[in-house]
């Protein structure tokens, strides 16, 4: 089994391997980031690629929208190789590979949460 990974999307983006090492994600970053918090957001969820691609990109056709999904999925197969299932019309996570945290950097949680 492959190492697991953490991601932190409260309070900046911070994607590392199971030993502290931050991961980084090639251009279109802003977008993958985005997809891979989306993602994250619903673990073990199939999501239609269209779907995905009119969430990141409903101002252009769809047959662009896709091709910047296309992209931004490249970037983050790239930066985690078996991270993602990743089929002709859907995308997933591959859930035993993720180890998912939300938290804030530098700010108590609202009722004294730490």
């Amino acid at each position: 089994m492959s190492a697991a990974l953490t991601l932190a999307v409260l309070g900046g983006f911070d994607l590392r391997l199971a030993s502290g090492a931050a991961v980084s994600i090639a251009r279109p970053r802003k977008k993958a980031q985005a997809l891979l918090a989306y993602l994250a957001l619903h673990p073990g969820q199939v999501h239609l690629r269209d779907k995905l691609a009119t969430l990141l990109w409903p101002d252009m056709e769809s047959s662009e929208a896709r091709g910047n999904l296309r992209q931004a999925l490249g970037a983050l197969r790239t930066a985690v190789p078996a991270g993602f299932r990743i089929e002709q019309d859907v995308v997933s996570l591959a859930p035993r590979r993720w180890r998912s945290m939300l938290r804030r950097r530098g700010c108590p949680l609202p009722g004294g949460v730490p």
